[in-house]
């Protein structure tokens, strides 16, 4: 009998805290070149309204800036997605998980179509009304698919 057998292999990289860092929006970002989507969450549109007109994009693009600005990152690949970006778990020096803190913070959701690993953070942030969970913001794969009809 054959047993079909393969491997996992998890390439963890670390960038040097000099290497640098651009939020593209609030869950993708450049980082030494690389474009890196952060995996298991997704953040509003730049160009999301809200139902109130309230626009969490460019906010939540902030909070990513503002959150891995100076900081060295290791990222842990997943996968590649159709724009070609590096699907990865993120994490700051000090080991915290950057879409974990972007999802309690209320700046993404739980991408619960690719992952379950963030949705205690976003009930959290329902909770207390944090980001676009304060504001009659539709989760961003819902409002994307309401642009193309």
């Amino acid at each position: 009998m054959r047993l079909g057998a393969f491997a996992v292999i998890v390439v963890a990289v670390a960038f040097p805290a000099d290497a640098q860092t651009v939020a593209i929006d609030g869950d993708a970002f450049l980082l030494g070149g690389e474009r890196i989507r952060l995996h298991g969450i997704d953040a509003p549109e730049l160009n999301q309204v809200c139902t109130n007109g309230w626009r969490p994009g460019p906010l939540a693009r902030d909070a990513l800036a503002a959150l891995i600005d100076s900081q060295k990152i290791r990222c842990e690949p997943v996968d590649r997605d159709r724009f070609l970006r590096t699907v990865a778990r993120c994490f700051l020096d000090d080991g915290s998980d950057i879409a974990a803190r972007m999802v309690a913070s209320g700046w993404a959701w739980a991408f619960t179509r690719y992952s379950v690993e963030y949705v205690s953070q976003e009930r959290e942030a329902q909770a207390e009304g944090l980001g676009v969970h304060g504001r009659g913001c539709k989760p961003s794969w819902e409002w994307r698919r309401a642009q193309r009809q």
